[in-house]
């Protein structure tokens, strides 16, 4: 998802737990990991590319499809596992619970958005498969190997 969509359904959830849980917190931390989830993009960019960092051309690079490893460590089930152990050991404290909500409909949102598989967003799988764009994401590889072909 671009993210524009990231930020706008990030202030939605997050005005939702405003109104519902009355914590301003929660919210806050929410709102920013619904949308900085997103900084793990910058490493695979800058392993593949190396400096100096265009922001112009890391965007187009990175929703053109056009990085070929996919660490995405953040973008993953195992995260928000952790997350909710952590936040479990913390009574769930509400910096981690924003935390965990604005991690999870991310995912969830970028699942939804590129029609992948949920072991897509497994660090674990995609580490198995060397984090490789054409078997992390075979749906957009297919559409980036039919562009290129025309």
């Amino acid at each position: 998802m671009k993210p524009g969509y990231h930020i706008a359904s990030s202030a939605l959830v997050a005005g939702i737990l405003a109104l519902f849980f009355k914590s301003w917190s929660m919210a806050l931390s929410c709102f920013l990991s619904g949308i900085f989830i997103d900084i793990d993009h910058v490493y695979d960019y800058i392993k593949e590319f190396g400096f100096p960092f265009k922001v112009r051309d890391f965007v187009h690079t990175v929703y053109n499809n056009g990085i070929s490893r996919l660490t995405f460590v953040f973008h993953s089930w195992e995260i928000l596992l952790l997350l909710g152990l952590i936040a479990g050991f913390t009574n769930w404290n509400p910096w981690i619970a924003g935390i965990i909500i604005g991690f999870g409909h991310h995912i969830v949102l970028d699942k939804l958005n590129n029609g992948e598989r949920l072991r897509t967003y497994s660090f674990i799988w995609r580490w198995k498969k060397h984090f490789a764009f054409e078997a992390t994401f075979p749906n957009d590889a297919k559409k980036k190997m039919q562009n290129n072909i025309r």
